[in-house]
């Protein structure tokens, strides 16, 4: 009985942490412009910009519970979602996002799969960036094409050797095909990242048209 109740205590401990971090980053926001800027957008940009956001925090979790489960064998999956937003709000907290690696000590039990899931989501992370940045890079500076191509033929190389690391199979808490554990999260990754982009190019389109090939969203 003392553990139940222990176990729902730190449970609503942790659920307040995440508020409070969330309560404290809104805090921060100058509350005045921000409502300025958003009373001239249309009713339907701003509808369409929640949803989007909603649909990037449900992939971000669910690209978070996936690594979980596949790297961990012990989780409660009541943790998940409290540790995931609580860990978001850290994240916004510190430059870089370094604090984000907290939230694997909101969730109880060993943490050694937990590490494993966080280096991995931060390593897709990287690496789509990187690559999408190397990808464009050419269009504004083509004289560095021959450079992008070379160190995108590297990251390439990197990202399918990676998963043969005899360290992250000793790590693993569990017997999995990481070559597909990392196609199934390279593309949560890149989901995430087109609808941010998308959420950019409706949100600065309501203040200066952008030219771009196939999109137009009227201002």
């Amino acid at each position: 009985m003392n553990q139940i109740v222990k176990q729902k205590l730190i449970y609503l401990l942790k659920a307040f942490i995440g508020a409070a971090l969330v309560t404290w980053i809104l805090l921060q926001i100058d509350r005045q412009k921000f409502l300025e800027y958003f009373t001239h957008l249309d009713f339907t940009v701003v509808l369409l910009i929640c949803l989007l956001s909603v649909l990037s925090l449900s992939i971000q979790f669910n690209r978070w519970k996936y690594l979980l489960l596949r790297n961990s064998n012990d989780l409660n999956f009541k943790e998940l979602l409290p540790s995931f937003f609580a860990g978001f709000s850290f994240r916004l907290m510190l430059p870089g996002g370094h604090a984000e690696i907290s939230k694997i000590f909101l969730l109880s039990g060993k943490k050694r799969g937990k590490a494993l899931a966080f280096g991995m989501e931060k390593f897709f992370q990287t690496f789509i960036k990187l690559f999408l940045i190397l990808a464009v890079l050419p269009i504004s500076f083509p004289q560095y094409t021959i450079y992008c191509i070379a160190v995108l033929v590297i990251l390439i190389t990197i990202f399918i050797y990676t998963p043969r690391i005899s360290l992250i199979k000793e790590i693993q808490q569990k017997q999995v095909n990481n070559y597909l554990l990392f196609a199934n999260t390279t593309f949560f990754s890149l989901a995430i990242f087109v609808i941010m982009a998308i959420q950019y190019f409706i949100l600065l389109n309501q203040i200066h048209t952008i030219s771009y090939p196939g999109l137009q969203v009227p201002s």
